[in-house]
C-alpha cells in the first residue's frame, strides 16, 4: 500500500475521531506582530520547509494611526471574502497557490479600490512571496513560527502594525467568524501537502499529534 492510502486513511480515522471523542477546538486567534507558544500546545511544520506549510494571508498597514489600522482590517476583510469562494474549492496547497496567483493583479485592484473608498491616499501591492513569520495558534494546535509560503499585501509604506493568518487551508474563514468546529479545523489542516519529491508522506508526525490532541481534550 503507497505512503498517501496510508495517510489517507489515517486523515479519515482523525475525523471520525474529532466527530466522536474531540468537543470543539476554540479558536486561538489570528496574527499581530508577536507569535505566542506557552508551552502547553503542540507544535506542528517546526523544521518543515516552506513548501510544505500552510499558505499565510499577511496584510502590512501603512502606520499605527488608528485610522490606517482600521483601513488595514477593512481590506483584510474584503480580500477574505473575495477568496474564500475561490479556495474553499482548492483541493491542495499547489491549486490553491496557482489560484491566488491568477487573480493577484485582481486582488492589487480590489485592495485599491477599497482603500479610494476609505478616502486614503496611499495605495497596495500585492505578491505571492516567502516570509519570515513568528507563531500562530488555532485552539491547542500551534503553527510553528518559520518560513511560510505567503499572500503579502502591502499597504502604502507598510511600516504598521500587520495582520496575519492561514488562508491555505482556509482558516482565515474560521478567524472572522469568531467560531471553530473541532472537525472543520481538523479537516482544514490535513488538507496541507506534506509530501516530498518522492511521493513520500514527510507529515505523518503532524497528522499523529492531531489525533493525539483530540484524546487529550476528551481526557
Amino acid at each position: 500500500m503507497s505512503a498517501k492510502k496510508i495517510t489517507d486513511g489515517m486523515i479519515a480515522i482523525a475525523v471520525i475521531a474529532a466527530m466522536i471523542l474531540a468537543p470543539a477546538l476554540a479558536l486561538g486567534g489570528s496574527g499581530s506582530d508577536d507569535g505566542f507558544d506557552d508551552g502547553s500546545n503542540d507544535i506542528l511544520f517546526a523544521g518543515y520547509p516552506a513548501e510544505q506549510k500552510p499558505l499565510r494571508l499577511h496584510v502590512l498597514a501603512a502606520s499605527d494611526d488608528d485610522y490606517d489600522q482600521s483601513v488595514k482590517l477593512t481590506v483584510r476583510d474584503r480580500v477574505i471574502e473575495y477568496l474564500e469562494p475561490v479556495l474553499s474549492a482548492c483541493s491542495s496547497r499547489e491549486e490553491a497557490i496557482a489560484a491566488v496567483e491568477e487573480r493577484l493583479p485582481m486582488i492589487e485592484r480590489l485592495c485599491n479600490t477599497c482603500l479610494s473608498h476609505c478616502g486614503v491616499s496611499y495605495s497596495a501591492a500585492a505578491h505571492l512571496e516567502t516570509a519570515d513569520f513568528p507563531s500562530i495558534a488555532y485552539g491547542g494546535v500551534v503553527l510553528a513560527a518559520g518560513d511560510y509560503d505567503a499572500l503579502r499585501i502591502v499597504l502604502g509604506s507598510g511600516s504598521g502594525h500587520n495582520w496575519w493568518c492561514v488562508l491555505f487551508p482556509p482558516l482565515c474563514f474560521v478567524d472572522l467568524a469568531a467560531e471553530s468546529d473541532g472537525e472543520e479545523v481538523l479537516t482544514a489542516l490535513a488538507k496541507v501537502d506534506t509530501y516530498d519529491s518522492a511521493g513520500e508522506d514527510t507529515g505523518l508526525e503532524i497528522k499523529w499529534k492531531l489525533a493525539e490532541l483530540l484524546h487529550r481534550q476528551k481526557e
